[in-house]
């Protein structure tokens, strides 16, 4: 049985973008709001999926908090 695998690679150097990517992708529904310093960001997301098995990596140099709603 063959499964179709999505990938996707995403890189930026822009805060606001690297920060809806993060919320688009984990935080839909309640998104993440980020304070500190945007000074040198770069961002990379790497993920796939196959099935109902999702994977991904992030790598960046934000240097920022995340609060979170719950």
């Amino acid at each position: 049985m063959n499964m179709p695998v999505k990938t996707v690679h995403v890189a930026t150097k822009d805060p606001d973008e690297a920060y809806s990517i993060i919320n688009d992708t984990y935080a839909p529904e309640r998104p993440i709001r980020f304070t500190g310093s945007d000074a040198s960001v770069s961002f990379e997301l790497s993920a796939l999926e196959v099935g109902g098995l999702h994977a991904s990596h992030i790598r960046h140099t934000l240097a920022a908090r995340g609060v979170a709603e719950v």
